[in-house]
């Protein structure tokens, strides 16, 4: 079959498509396409170069400073978390 024979769409792209089997109103029809697959297939490929992020290094926590912010802005709830408050952002 058609698809069997044109195994991606590059086949298509560069020329090397076999279009023997179609009739010639559809073969018209997909070399007119040509211009519009070409854009669908760089919209549609992945990059997955581009959306790379780094994650940075967590500093590490010094309780002691974030403890006596904590006392200054008298953020009673998180103190009342102890520990478990230094945990937030994961690690």
């Amino acid at each position: 079959t058609f698809f069997e024979s044109n195994a991606n769409i590059d086949c298509l792209l560069e020329g090397k498509g076999n279009i023997t089997q179609l009739r010639s109103s559809s073969a018209l029809a997909l070399m007119r396409a040509i211009p519009v697959l070409a854009m669908f297939k760089k919209v549609a490929t992945i990059n997955d170069e581009a959306g790379r992020v780094e994650i940075p290094v967590r500093p590490p926590v010094h309780k002691d400073l974030v403890q006596g912010l904590f006392e200054h802005y008298e953020f009673k709830q998180f103190m009342a978390m102890g520990e478990r408050v230094y945990s937030i952002g994961g690690k």
